[in-house]
């Protein structure tokens, strides 16, 4: 079972907790893309282009998944060609 799926013993999430989930999960997001960033940028810094770019390509790959866990299963290294491939232009 996933274990993102509450069951019917767990209590439903306040708002509160909610949204502390949200922005905790924008703080995760900010640190994972300045890490590829340094990772994959030739001066360790994109474009605002660049960025845009690869923001969207990211927002592809995430838009073809069912659940975050698949991440680590469905995406491989031809999608990281094609992010190396924008940060290259």
């Amino acid at each position: 079972m996933n274990s993102k799926i509450p069951n019917n013993t767990e209590s439903p999430k306040s708002p509160l907790q909610l949204l502390q989930e949200v922005v905790a999960a924008q703080m995760r997001l900010w640190d994972a893309r300045l890490a590829l960033e340094k990772a994959t940028a030739h001066d360790g810094a994109y474009s605002d282009r660049t960025d845009e770019a690869v923001l969207e390509e990211v927002n592809w790959l995430a838009a073809g998944l069912n659940d975050a866990d698949e991440a680590y299963t469905h995406v491989a290294d031809e999608h990281l060609q094609k992010v190396l491939s924008v940060t290259n232009r």
